[in-house]
């Protein structure tokens, strides 16, 4: 099985919003554990154990942190879309890519002659988003394959079974 295709600068930042709802998954934990903190802290201010400047410390301590973490996958995105822009153009990375099935391995070419191999064994997820299937590998290099390179539904459904089967 052999694709030729191209990407766009949108598939890359889909990408990143992909990564933007597993943090968003921490975005809901820290808050928590930060509350639990300024909660400790007010019941040993309500016991007298500690003093007035103490819990406004410890609420300080807590607020900030949770302020952050409710902001964090935002920054991250805005920044990350930028750098990766930056990049895309720069090291024009948007020109055809080859994409080849073979029985245990996956090869993948890019215009500059330039050869990555990897085993069935190395994919940690299939993920299909949006207008792209974003193939995620162990050792963090993802693959963005456009939905648009499959001649119809069954060839892309064949596609994903077939690496499905580690």
């Amino acid at each position: 099985m052999k694709f030729i295709y191209t990407n766009t600068i949108d598939q890359y930042t889909n990408y990143l919003k992909l990564e933007k709802l597993k943090l968003k998954i921490l975005k809901k934990i820290f808050p928590i554990i930060f509350l639990i903190i300024f909660l400790i802290g007010c019941f040993f201010w309500f016991n007298h154990k500690i003093t007035n400047i103490q819990i406004i410390l410890v609420s300080l301590e807590t607020l900030i942190p949770a302020i952050f973490f409710l902001y964090f996958p935002e920054i991250y995105f805005s920044i990350s879309k930028k750098i990766i822009k930056r990049l895309i153009l720069s090291y024009k990375v948007l020109p055809e890519k080859e994409l080849e099935v073979c029985k245990h391995e996956i090869i993948y070419k890019f215009s500059n002659n330039h050869v990555d191999k990897f085993l069935f064994d190395n994919i940690k997820n299939i993920l299909e988003f949006e207008d792209s299937i974003y193939i995620l590998r162990n050792d963090n290099n993802s693959l963005i394959i456009p939905i648009s390179t499959f001649e119809n539904e069954e060839a892309k459904k064949e596609f994903i079974e077939l690496l499905s089967k580690k």
